[in-house]
């Protein structure tokens, strides 16, 4: 029976399929993910109670900072070279993942350090740990599927996806539940984490041999030169991440660990699917990439049809969060997060500007315009960063998630004026935003009175 399926999935893969059907798969691999993490961050969220959570949640933004450090902009570097020279997919992807492996080292060590020094009782140090080093793991086996995704063979990745995120809900959810510690639902993740590596490492093997690797690591005059070309890539994935997890960086100088647990809650549950969409849009960023690099007059019809598929993204996302926030309190989360019944109209507004400016930040690199990215998100950052600290002291969590609301949109702004350069009617993607603000504005006004 598996080897009829095993058949079944490489004759799939033999036939080539049609872009229709890869984006089927990348769909349901989306899916599946998004499944998954949500599922693992409910029951987390349920039965370790806030303050254990609010540890939990610093964990994950330490290490996605430190994943994002390690990544060095590998992964849009990748995608935006093999849009342009085909030909150099298997050598980048070697290197790339041995640029990956060596620099998440040092990168994990630092996170270490960091977790020694901010105070933690000793479980709880433990616990975070744990959890930082699974989810170093989860980014390096996440890396092979590169060249998957490159040469369009996404069933693979979605088979491996399917039973390996079976196994991170069951071990979780059966730690978080049986016994509501939190050292021993971190350690279940990390084991959980070694199985997706390891599953990642054997449907990658015919693509991503270890022994090419190995060679392309030993040429470190190569791998420097790739993360040299890479490092500007470097700096725009960090300071992404740090913009999404700065709130939490910041709160833990004005808010006690438990109103922390509680703004994660809701702040973390909207971000779970954002790296979809990320990897979505980047889906298109090889043919938009060969496109600019021809210059190919199809690519205004190929990026209408880009925005108005995001536009509707953000939307539905906007939609989900004010539908399903309230749910979530209700029925999974329980009474003791009861205040973020306040907060979902502007987590509903600030993962709608985030959609956005997955788009709008894609359209920038395929214009290989990463300096513009870097300054944008440099700016909005530091702006960010002020008032979050003006506004915490007395608008506590409620502030914050507004901050970050508005922060998403003038991104998204920011973002629109920089691809005008490029882009002679970049009308549409105004109005798109503009709408997007509005929407925010009525809703909240209405819940408001």
């Amino acid at each position: 029976m598996i080897g009829r399926l095993n058949s079944a999935m490489r004759g799939s893969v033999s036939e080539g399929g049609s872009a229709r059907r890869q984006q089927l798969y990348m769909l349901l691999t989306m899916a599946v993910r998004m499944g998954g993490g949500l599922l693992t961050f409910f029951v987390q969220a349920r039965y370790l109670g806030p303050h254990n959570f609010g540890v939990i949640g610093a964990a994950i933004s330490i290490a996605g900072i430190g994943s994002l450090v390690s990544d060095f902009g590998l992964h849009a570097y990748v995608m935006r070279r093999a849009g342009v020279r085909s030909s150099d997919v298997r050598r980048l992807v070697a290197a790339a993942t041995a640029a990956k492996i060596m620099l998440s080292i040092p990168v994990t060590i630092g996170c270490f350090l960091w977790v020694w020094f901010a105070g933690f009782s000793g479980v709880e140090t433990w616990a975070v740990m744990l959890t930082v080093i699974g989810l170093q793991l989860h980014a390096c086996a996440d890396i092979l599927f590169l060249q998957v995704r490159i040469q369009r063979r996404v069933v693979m990745e979605l088979r491996t996806t399917l039973w390996t995120y079976g196994v991170m809900v069951a071990s979780v959810a059966a730690a978080a539940i049986l016994t509501n510690d939190l050292f021993y639902t971190a350690l279940a993740f990390l084991l959980s984490r070694i199985v997706y590596g390891t599953g990642a490492w054997h449907a990658t093997i015919g693509f991503a041999a270890m022994g090419m690797v190995q060679r392309f690591a030993m040429r470190l005059r190569r791998l420097r030169a790739l993360l040299r070309a890479a490092r500007f890539y470097a700096l725009d994935a960090v300071l992404t991440n740090v913009i999404t997890n700065i709130d939490v960086v910041v709160m833990a100088y004005f808010i006690d660990a438990r109103a922390i647990g509680i703004y994660v809650a809701g702040s973390r549950l909207v971000q779970n699917g954002l790296p979809l969409f990320v990897m979505h849009a980047n889906l298109y960023l090889p043919s938009l990439s060969a496109q600019v690099h021809s210059k190919d007059p199809g690519i205004a019809r190929t990026l209408r049809r880009f925005n108005l598929e995001f536009f509707l993204l953000a939307l539905l996302s906007f939609a989900g969060v004010m539908i399903g926030g309230p749910i979530a309190n209700t029925y999974i989360y329980g009474s003791a997060y009861a205040e973020l019944n306040m907060l979902w109209v502007a987590f509903a507004a600030y993962v709608m500007g985030r959609v956005l400016i997955c788009a709008y930040g894609v359209q920038l690199i395929a214009y290989d315009a990463i300096a513009a990215r870097i300054a944008i998100l440099g700016s909005t950052l530091f702006l960010t960063m002020i008032a979050l600290v003006v506004a915490l002291p007395q608008g506590g969590i409620h502030a914050a998630a507004w901050v970050m609301a508005a922060s998403a949109f003038a991104t998204a702004c920011l973002m629109i004026a920089g691809i005008a350069r490029y882009s002679l009617r970049p009308f549409a993607m105004v109005a798109q935003t503009i709408a997007c603000i509005a929407l925010a504005c009525i809703v909240a006004a209405v819940f408001r009175h």
